[in-house]
C-alpha cells in the first residue's frame, strides 16, 4: 500500500534548469525517500569543483523531504541509498533497517538539526 508521494526539485532562480530532483512517500508513520539525485558529471567525494555536486544540493533537498515528513506526522525516514551513498546517509544519522535500506528516527537525524 502507498501513501501519498512528493516531488522535491532544486532549480536554477529561473527554474529553466534543474540541478536535483527526490521523491518521497509517505506510508502511515514512516517517510520513504524513493529517490534524491543531483544530477551534472559525477564528482568524487571531497572535491567541490566541477559541478552542482557535493556543494550541498542535496542537503538542502533532504531537509525540504524530512519537513514534508514532519508535516505529515511520520516518526521515522527510509532511504534505499545508491551505490556509493551509504555513507553519507550514515553521517547523518541513518542506521541499517535491512541489506539495501536505512532508517532513522526524524528527531534524531543530524540535517534536521543543520
Amino acid at each position: 500500500m502507498h501513501g501519498p508521494s512528493y516531488c522535491v526539485e532544486a532549480t536554477l532562480r529561473d527554474g529553466a534548469v534543474v540541478l536535483g530532483y527526490g521523491r518521497l512517500t509517505v506510508i502511515g508513520e514512516t517517510a520513504v525517500i524513493r529517490d534524491l539525485r543531483v544530477l551534472g558529471d559525477m564528482t568524487p567525494i571531497g572535491q567541490r569543483e566541477g559541478g552542482p555536486q557535493h556543494i550541498g544540493i542535496g542537503t538542502a533537498m533532504l531537509r525540504t523531504m524530512e519537513d514534508i515528513a514532519k508535516a505529515r506526522f511520520c516518526t521515522t525516514l527510509r532511504v534505499h541509498p545508491p551505490v556509493g551513498a551509504s555513507a553519507y546517509f550514515a553521517r547523518l544519522g541513518f542506521r541499517e533497517a535491512g541489506p539495501t535500506t536505512l532508517k532513522g528516527r526524524l528527531s534524531e537525524l543530524k540535517s534536521a538539526q543543520i
